[in-house]
């Protein structure tokens, strides 16, 4: 008889997650933005407690641990394969300030509550569309009880509006994959993937609507992993904005903004009828429930504070032009640089060459916005134009900000990462070696 999982709650199991560096999850990336929202940033280069939860490989977490070696780092995921993973590469470049725990949600706040400290920042990267009510409740529950007055809780998820006209591609490929137990989760993917393409041929009307071609379209270029991971899983629920408010309130958290600067500038996203729409609603909620539908947005990547220092307005604007410094991540394509797609709106940023230009070359080395503006081509920039201008490039993964002086947040695109990845695919043979596939 083939054993039956009862753990794993609908969720995946038999082929791990995508291994892949989520950036908005660093803690230069949330200081930066809570900054930028008005709030009083966290002093990095004192030590600080950081938890991601359900961490997957754990390759972000190794990642941040690596960069930050005062932060404590504690990584959670149920899937025992993530964590062996997650482990062989902790030994393998000997970090020291990182734990991985293979425990449930249920588990982390029922049984292992006393073995988290206090945290800084918790994060979530997926996770909260992935999983049932009641996992849901649990890691508010947690953020209740661990994270710290002042402390941010990052959560990112699929929205609901970007995914209504999904809802019935993932509702087909979950139920008809349950017509072949037997098998594996990749060929149960692959039948069905065939099966769609059969009915898109045949003339079907959702199948050939323009979202669901498109969204066939990218599947030809998404990793089978990450099919499997969101497609497959029988708790996947989008969500809507408000909903993911009601639960963050339950652990006293405030809406904060998007970990995306470029959020916090409405013109780069919205139309003039669309502003004057926006404005007229005096519910910051309702303006961000209002942004959703105007975009159509798919996916959210939301901050929530637990108090907070709301800044003066002279503090903020000395700690944003004297406290930040912004890098250049790599040597990129010229042709690149001035095709900046605001992804959210389909938009084309309208940037000034030679001010990208300068900035481009000034930003070789970390600087301050404060001494950007001595550089003469930049000196006639107002400041609020300069930070939108970089803010555009941190959106397209050009520009990175830094608030911390333990590492040069180059290494990230660069030395660090590499290796850390180099490291990543010699895990994966050990695992496979271990597994004896």
């Amino acid at each position: 008889m083939i054993p039956i999982s009862t753990w794993s709650e609908g969720y995946i199991t038999d082929i791990n997650y995508t291994t892949y560096f989520y950036r908005h999850q660093l803690p230069d990336f949330l200081n930066f933005c809570c900054l930028l929202y008005g709030y009083e940033p966290f002093d990095l280069n004192k030590e600080f407690n950081y938890c991601e939860l359900g961490c997957g490989n754990g390759f972000t977490a190794i990642v941040l641990a690596a960069l930050y070696p005062n932060g404590n780092f504690y990584a959670i995921d149920f899937n025992p394969d993530h964590i062996v993973f997650a482990n062989s590469l902790k030994k393998q470049i000997n970090l020291k300030n990182i734990k991985f725990f293979d425990i449930s949600f249920k588990e982390m706040v029922d049984e292992k509550l006393e073995e988290f400290p206090e945290f800084d920042m918790i994060t979530l990267h997926g996770v909260f569309s992935w999983i049932n009510h009641e996992n849901r409740v649990k890691i508010v529950e947690f953020a209740k009880k661990k994270l710290k007055p002042g402390g941010i809780l990052n959560v990112s998820y699929n929205d609901m509006c970007g995914w209504f006209m999904k809802i019935p591609f993932q509702k087909l490929i979950v139920d008809f994959a349950k017509l072949f137990p037997e098998i594996i989760s990749v060929k149960k993917v692959e039948i069905v993937i065939n099966f769609i393409k059969k009915l898109q041929q045949g003339g079907s009307k959702y199948f050939n609507s323009p979202v669901i071609r498109k969204t066939m379209g990218k599947m030809d270029e998404m990793s089978i992993n990450y099919i499997v991971h969101e497609y497959l899983n029988e708790e996947w629920q989008p969500l809507f904005f408000s909903e993911v408010c009601s639960y963050m309130h339950e652990a006293k958290l405030k809406y904060l903004g998007m970990a995306d600067p470029v959020w916090y500038f409405n013109d780069l996203l919205f139309n003039d009828k669309q502003l004057k729409i926006l404005n007229e609603f005096r519910s910051m909620y309702m303006r961000e429930m209002a942004k959703d539908y105007i975009l159509n947005l798919a996916f959210r990547k939301d901050i929530y504070i637990k108090g907070g220092i709301f800044l003066p307005t002279n503090i903020y604007y000395h700690k944003l032009r004297n406290d930040v410094r912004f890098i250049l991540n790599k040597p990129i394509d010229d042709d690149k640089v001035y095709k900046i797609d605001l992804d959210y709106t389909q938009r084309r940023a309208n940037i000034n060459i030679a001010v990208v230009n300068k900035l481009l070359e000034e930003l070789s080395e970390p600087k301050t916005i404060e001494e950007l503006k001595k550089c003469s081509v930049l000196n006639d920039i107002k400041y609020n134009e300069l930070l939108r201008i970089i803010s555009m490039l941190i959106h397209k993964n050009i520009v990175s900000p830094i608030m911390s002086e333990e590492k040069d947040i180059k290494d990230i695109s660069s030395g660090d990462l590499r290796s850390l990845y180099e490291a990543t695919l010699e895990a994966k043979k050990l695992k496979k070696r271990m597994l004896g596939e």
